[in-house]
């Protein structure tokens, strides 16, 4: 059983989130500058340019252009592994958001108990177990592309603002738009690149402008303002919760119910019922 997420218009972009079952070869190469998988249960016998490396669980193992991979399992039983593979744009950008660093080879295949890098493998595994939408996901990944690169940086303070003081005013008032262009189009979805194409930034730089200066970041802001209006909505017509969840942009009641709840410890209709 396997289920694949692709984000991005790029090539080269691609989020893979499986449940391997028994097989007793998996190989997988990509075209992306960077590669990184991480294992959650069982154990993998890994295959890189020929070197042998055993991978359990909490263990990540990075990979650069060009090199063959492989993924061999010691023994027949399930595994979760997380494999996520970044476009040479995709490194570029990250690279330009910590200020300019330029990737070297990394010096070790097999990592563990990062501080920076584990917790956000754990949070983008969560999310596409979870079903999460294509904007957080996206989000995730470029954070994690972002930590892997300081990660690998040798020397040199990390540099955590990318909002400098010179462009500051510039990008607030670039967030701001975008605010105002999520607000006008609540109903359709709102992909990450779109987004950032409406402030002129990459991708990476307008997330962490976006979070800094609107205190969340996009997929949060987002999430929020179609709650907010469709609480407006519920309480000024008598709309139907389906309709309703499509006017904000959520796919189904269903889903809007879940996330309405969650949020305001009642459901859309016991909101409208309490106003009555």
């Amino acid at each position: 059983m396997a289920g694949n997420e692709c984000f991005g218009e790029q090539p080269g972009d691609y989020l893979v989130s499986e449940r391997m079952l028994w097989r007793p070869e998996r190989s997988w190469k990509g075209s992306g500058q960077l590669k990184i998988a991480a294992l959650y249960q069982g154990r993998a016998l890994l295959e890189v340019q020929g070197r042998e490396l055993r991978l359990a669980p909490g263990m990540f193992h990075i990979t650069k252009s060009g090199e063959t991979y492989g993924i061999h399992q010691p023994a027949q039983r399930d595994y979760h592994i997380l494999l996520v593979e970044f476009s040479d744009r995709t490194v570029a950008e990250c690279s330009e958001a910590i200020g300019g660093y330029q990737p070297k080879e990394f010096t070790r295949h097999i990592y563990s108990e990062e501080t920076e890098v584990s917790p956000l493998l754990g949070a983008l595994w969560r999310a596409t177990e979870g079903g999460a939408d294509a904007l957080h996901l996206e989000e995730l990944s470029l954070k994690l592309c972002q930590a892997m690169l300081r990660m690998n940086r040798a020397a040199g303070p990390e540099i955590s603002n990318v909002v400098r003081s010179s462009t500051r005013e510039y990008l607030k008032s670039r967030c701001a738009l975008v605010a105002d262009y999520i607000v006008s189009n609540l109903s359709r979805e709102l992909p990450l690149e779109e987004l950032a194409s409406v402030a002129h930034l990459s991708r990476s730089r307008f997330v962490e402008a976006f979070t800094q200066t609107m205190g969340m970041p996009p997929h949060r802001f987002l999430r929020a303002e179609r709650l907010r209006e469709a609480r407006r909505l519920l309480n000024a017509h008598d709309l139907s919760v389906q309709e309703v969840a499509l006017k904000v942009g959520f796919s189904s009641g269903a889903s809007f119910s879940t996330t309405f709840r969650a949020t305001f410890g009642q459901t859309p209709s016991e909101h409208r019922a309490s106003l009555r």
